[in-house]
């Protein structure tokens, strides 16, 4: 009947929204014209998602002006809805334009002359060892990770943070975390977009740094645009790397 299967018939029978006007011992059950005008009501709430148990107080206790209200709140939540869906859109579209550029980018020979750029950003790195949901702290945000020396003097990621750029025009209560630095990336950089695991970008650093004679022990930045996660190997970062050139 109506496409319908039958355990979700006897659903509707069970939860008293749709009962058959006649059940028969043989299990067969019997609708009246009523009972099909009640079930296209219901199929109508489900294509329409408005949930079942507020159909059944309409249909209990409703009239037309129930019926109106209903229909006006669920068109105020599917505008909702498609608000929330036009915005996770430009958010795909947004990812899916960043792995195209890493598809088609090739880590490039050492320029003779490197670029250089003159930065002024406010960074905020929070410790992954807090209780904060991290998840929800680097939302649609472009993730950096800030490097350190170890004791043997090696350049490493400091593993321990991560960070991202806030803005002044966006509201963002810092206060409220309790493990965060905050950091004024701002002077002259020398700057590179590359692509491989942490690891590479590491090595990348230590060579640009000595091919380009920089011996002070500056802490360089790396902004991944996109991260590759891969469950078998090592995340391939899409990233800019930011060395500081004290000049």
């Amino acid at each position: 009947m109506y496409h319908v299967r039958h355990d979700t018939l006897r659903y509707y029978d069970k939860i008293g929204l749709l009962k058959p006007t006649l059940k028969k011992e043989n299990g067969y059950r019997y609708y009246t014209i009523r009972d099909l005008e009640l079930l296209e009501s219901i199929l109508l709430s489900r294509q329409l998602d408005i949930p079942l148990k507020r159909l059944q107080e309409i249909l209990n206790q409703g009239n037309i002006d129930d019926y109106i209200k209903l229909f006006s709140d669920h068109e105020s939540f599917i505008e909702e809805k498609i608000k929330q869906l036009n915005e996770l859109k430009k958010e795909v579209s947004r990812f899916k334009q960043k792995t195209i550029a890493m598809r088609n980018f090739e880590n490039d020979e050492w320029p003779e002359i490197p670029t250089y750029e003159s930065i002024d950003k406010i960074l905020l790195f929070i410790s992954q060892k807090g209780d904060e949901s991290l998840a929800e702290i680097v939302k649609n945000k472009d993730l950096i990770l800030i490097t350190k020396y170890n004791e043997e003097g090696a350049l490493i990621v400091d593993s321990s943070l991560i960070g991202f750029e806030i803005f002044e025009d966006e509201s963002f209560d810092i206060e409220k975390y309790k493990n965060y630095m905050k950091y004024h990336l701002k002077g002259r950089y020398m700057t590179f977009s590359r692509k491989g695991t942490v690891e590479n970008m590491i090595d990348f650093i230590n060579a640009a740094m000595s091919k380009y004679g920089i011996e002070d022990e500056v802490l360089p930045i790396i902004e991944c645009t996109f991260n590759m996660v891969r469950l078998d190997e090592s995340t391939i970062h899409f990233a800019k790397i930011y060395i500081p050139i004290h000049e």
